[in-house]
């Protein structure tokens, strides 16, 4: 408890690092989403839901070509942020300017790792979802009367189903910090050296998780739909989501620089 506390407030206390180090990811991924409303909005019509499903219909590849840009811009940003926050959590650095975008082979060596180690996580979860589609989520349908107890409890088997790939995911992600520092860890390096340690690993990044949760619930909750343009309201409710984003990276950031410094593996930096 002492860990997460000494993480949450190293994060929690420093806004202006937060903002510096990564406030030009919230700055493209709000104004892209506000962008995208301007652009797409104007296809659906709630009172006309036949004229709607023609019109997406006949846009499906500049919606598509959307949203692939959207998540190329969200790996872009978000890595971006994750390198410089590991390497403010083991050296100390923090000189970034607020327009450097820099990316280079520390954030092509993350996404690499990035798309390994979710292989290996889908395969660990895998079973478990096959359970919860086919055995799990029919039982809770048919023995629930009511939509919200029905609605819960699949979202908390759902949630279940997944820690498996957590689990996977804090055994292998020691590469994270050692690639910003310039050192190709393997994956498998990572779960040799986590051995023993799988578990305390796995609790540490529940925790570091929970502000993800927070923001989600906070976005849907207090922004207004009614008495508000769309693309405003859509705007705070995009701000909120990739304000919690930020926080829940430099979190997990954190307690991975937090675990690998623990393990007394080296810091001294090198150049990729």
């Amino acid at each position: 408890m002492k860990t997460v506390l000494t993480l949450y407030a190293r994060v929690l206390g420093q806004p202006l690092l937060l903002l510096r180090l990564g406030g030009l990811m919230m700055v493209i991924l709000v104004f892209y989403q506000i962008a995208m409303l301007l652009a797409f909005g104007s296809l659906v019509d709630a009172n006309d839901l036949d004229t709607s499903r023609v019109s997406l219909e006949q846009n499906v590849p500049r919606l598509v070509l959307g949203v692939i840009v959207f998540w190329v811009l969200y790996v872009w940003l978000t890595t971006m942020f994750a390198v410089r926050w590991h390497r403010y959590m083991l050296l100390g650095q923090s000189n970034y300017g607020f327009l450097d975008a820099t990316f280079g082979k520390r954030g092509w060596r993350f996404v690499w790792n990035s798309f390994l180690i979710g292989l290996l996580a889908f395969v660990a979860v895998l079973p478990f979802w096959l359970i919860f589609a086919f055995v799990v989520a029919p039982t809770i349908v048919n023995a629930t009367s009511s939509i919200e107890t029905t609605i819960v409890s699949l979202y908390a088997a759902m949630v279940i189903c997944l820690l498996p790939g957590l689990y996977v995911f804090g055994r292998c992600e020691l590469v994270f910090p050692a690639i910003a520092l310039g050192f190709a860890m393997r994956i498998r390096d990572s779960w040799d050296e986590t051995r023993g340690r799988g578990l305390g690993i796995f609790g540490l990044l529940v925790a570091m998780s929970i502000p993800a949760v927070v923001g989600s619930e906070i976005s849907l909750r207090i922004v207004p739909t009614e008495g508000l343009p769309t693309w405003l309201s859509t705007a705070a409710a995009t701000f909120i989501g990739v304000f919690f984003v930020l926080i829940t990276t430099a979190l997990w950031a954190s307690a991975l620089s937090h675990m690998y410094k623990a393990l007394g593996l080296p810091l001294n930096p090198r150049q990729l």
